[in-house]
């Protein structure tokens, strides 16, 4: 395992791990993260992977695969957003800040969620509170049986069948 040299300067490192049998690498994990930006107005941290498995260690065949993660906070507006590029896949998520107090707890929202660049959340807003208090999110009772019978159980079937039917389009 390596770290490299610039693991305190501005932010950015990486480590590699790899598993050798003499020359030929058997597996190799990269992973790094750096502030590509940090000023008055915004503030952006990269996380990138790539996996090399040529022996189907780890993974069920061999694979490569690499990947990224980009968090972006525009501070004046109070944008958030947060990208998931994983192999083809690139799942988007984008909000607001709500509340923020250093240390101690955020909240911001969730109202736009993209699936490979298509809008798959129509009207959702989700809103989520992170404290360092450790308090249990609150959660409202239930209302309705989880399995219903009959008439409701229709009805919440056309209702899953429209929201899984915007991942498929």
């Amino acid at each position: 395992m390596t770290l490299s040299e610039k693991l305190r300067k501005n932010a950015a490192w990486s480590a590699h791990v790899a598993a050798k049998d003499g020359e030929t690498e058997l597996f190799s994990l990269v992973f790094g993260s750096e502030i590509t930006e940090e000023s008055k107005s915004a503030l952006i941290r990269r996380w990138n992977y790539s996996v090399t498995d040529s022996v189907g260690a780890f993974c069920s065949e061999t694979a490569e695969e690499s990947g990224e993660i980009i968090f972006s906070w525009g501070k004046k507006k109070g944008d958030i957003g947060l990208r998931v590029a994983m192999g083809e896949e690139i799942l988007s998520l984008r909000g607001e800040l709500l509340k923020y107090k250093k240390g101690k707890a955020i909240e911001f929202s969730v109202n736009r969620v993209e699936l490979n660049g298509k809008r798959i959340s129509e009207d959702d807003s989700y809103t989520v509170n992170l404290s360092k208090k450790g308090e249990t999110p609150t959660h409202r009772e239930a209302t309705e049986e989880l399995f219903p019978e009959g008439e409701k159980r229709q009805t919440m079937a056309q209702l899953l069948a429209g929201r899984f039917q915007r991942f498929a389009q």
